[in-house]
Formats: structure tokens, C-alpha cells, sequence
């Protein structure tokens, strides 16, 4: 398999970020997993918080344990207003680091040699 649909595949399938270590370039890499980990994050926090309301509130009595109760309750529960921005920010780096990867593996790598000669 070549490299660069190595790559695409990393970071499609697997994980942003991901092909950019295939491709040997683990700065930027590191810098997409770390943006993409913070807004997983950010995310899994939400859903925890309302989850754990749901709970406070079954445990109180207030809701009744079933399906039904369970989502009258969510569906009752505020959102947080910046949730839809936390996933639209995932998509797009997600998508960003695919797009990033295709036009990394289009350069042309320079030899050492040219880069020898450039310096000098």
C-alpha cells in the first residue's frame, strides 16, 4: 500500500492526525490529535453532565428508571448552547487532517542533496 493512501486511510478511519505520523511529519500530527482529543473531550464532558443529572434525578425519584422516563428526561434536559460548535469543530478537523494529508503526500520530497546545495 502506498503511503499517502496509508495515510488518507489513518486519518480517515482511524483517528485525525494519524496519517500525518505515516507521512513522517509528527508535529502537525501531534498538533490535530491534541486539537481533536480536546474537543472529544469537551464533548464526552457534556454528555457526562447530563447523564449524571438524569442519574441525580432517577435516584431522587423524580424520574422513573425506564426507557420511557429516561427519555422524557433527556429530552427535558437544557443543552449546552456550545455543544453543536464542540462537534462542527471535530468535523472540520477531522476533515481538515484528511485534507492536510492529501496535500502533504502531493509535495515532492527534496533530497538531502538539493538541500545540501540550498543552504550553500
Amino acid at each position: 500500500m502506498k503511503p499517502k493512501t496509508k495515510a488518507l486511510l489513518f486519518s480517515a478511519l482511524l483517528f485525525p492526525g494519524t496519517g500525518h505520523f505515516v507521512l513522517k511529519r509528527p508535529l502537525a500530527g501531534s498538533g490535530i490529535v491534541f486539537a481533536a482529543l480536546l474537543l472529544i473531550h469537551q464533548l464526552a464532558s457534556d454528555v457526562m453532565t447530563q447523564a449524571q443529572l438524569i442519574a441525580d434525578d432517577i435516584m431522587a425519584g423524580r424520574v422513573a428508571p425506564t426507557i420511557e422516563g429516561i427519555t422524557i428526561a433527556m429530552e427535558s434536559q437544557p443543552v449546552d448552547p456550545l455543544m453543536p460548535l464542540w462537534s462542527a469543530l471535530l468535523l472540520v478537523v477531522w476533515i481538515g487532517a484528511m485534507l492536510d494529508v492529501l496535500r502533504i503526500s502531493r509535495l515532492k520530497p527534496v533530497s538531502v542533496k538539493k538541500a545540501a546545495n540550498r543552504s550553500s
